[in-house]
């Protein structure tokens, strides 16, 4: 995640990073002991005052994304479709 994540004033994150990798592999280890009852996880979603967050889980491929908090469901939806196809583009 380190080297992807966008170096801007509009970073929520930013000052933040190095525990919010550090949170991310905590997150993504508790989600993979739920594995073999539930299906591996393939995202998440959270919205926060500030923020829309949005996990996608690949292999050892996590992408994060970040929007608007007032972004309606139906564009996140469709945000959340094309993310989806691009992973599989990238691993096909």
């Amino acid at each position: 995640i380190s080297s992807k994540l966008k170096k801007n004033t509009n970073n929520v994150i930013e000052d933040e990073e190095e525990m919010y990798m550090v949170d991310s592999r905590i997150t993504k280890s508790m989600l993979d002991i739920f594995d073999s009852s539930f299906g591996k996880t393939i995202s998440l979603q959270t919205k926060r005052e500030k923020t829309r967050q949005m996990i996608y889980y690949h292999d050892n491929l996590i992408i994060y994304v970040t929007c608007d908090p007032r972004t309606d469901n139906k564009k996140i939806s469709e945000i959340s479709d094309k993310i989806e196809h691009l992973v599989q583009v990238m691993v096909s």
